[in-house]
């Protein structure tokens, strides 16, 4: 039976987020909350005045991709930027104003072809918080990258597994002689029991084995983009 969040659909490696499903992976500012949604990933800044976006467009290419953003009501484009040398490349960027008044924003944009998939990074700001994002955000769009880390790319899904126990042990007995990937207290949960409770002979006692990426860097939901 799986148990938790499939790693294959996208996770966190402290500023690191890798997806082995789409094998890409994007590094993101420090201090940054990061939300894996069904639909986009997002990453907020601390003070909630910038975030970056990563999506697929639906389009067939980034030209395709760029022309129905840029050519959107409202965005006006200020100049461009150059992700360097990057593997897969983040094409077509540009910083822009969108919106008027009060409702103003500055962002950036850049588009990428990549495993036949076109991806769009997307990086919005506050007028009085974009001197103190750019780079920030420049870096993090710029950073997309083909995903190689086998160790990323082969995670499976942790699973439950039943063990009958032979003799009366105590929880933490049962998870030293039957190791479990997620800590005492989670396993002590799906058993119904205390951490320091104790189980008997021929009772079906519950581990949980597989990839744990462990503490994420922000709320993960499952699904694709």
């Amino acid at each position: 039976m799986p148990f938790g969040a499939d790693p294959t659909e996208g996770f966190f490696v402290g500023r690191r987020f890798v997806h082995p499903g789409l094998r890409f992976e994007l590094l993101l500012p420090d201090g940054w909350t990061g939300y894996n949604q069904k639909q986009a990933l997002v990453v907020v800044s601390p003070e909630k005045d910038a975030i970056v976006q990563l999506t697929l467009t639906g389009e067939s290419s980034v030209d395709s991709a760029a022309r129905a953003f840029y050519g959107q009501q409202g965005i006006s484009v200020r100049s461009s930027w150059d992700d360097g040398q990057g593997v897969p490349r983040v094409d077509a960027g540009r910083r822009f104003q969108a919106g008027s008044g009060d409702r103003t924003l500055y962002g950036m944009a850049g588009f990428a072809d990549y495993d036949q998939r076109v991806y769009r990074l997307l990086a919005i700001s506050k007028p009085d918080a974009w001197r103190k994002n750019e780079r920030q955000l420049e870096d993090a769009l710029a950073s997309f990258e083909r995903l190689t880390d086998r160790e990323y790319l082969n995670a499976q899904p942790m699973r439950v597994e039943l063990v009958r126990i032979d003799r009366d042990m105590s929880l933490d007995e049962f998870q030293r002689r039957y190791p479990s990937d997620i800590d005492l207290d989670r396993l002590a949960v799906i058993n119904g029991v205390e951490p320091d409770g104790q189980l008997r002979r021929d009772q079906r006692v519950k581990r949980v084995v597989g990839f744990n990426p462990g503490p994420q860097m922000g709320v993960e939901l499952r699904g694709d983009y």
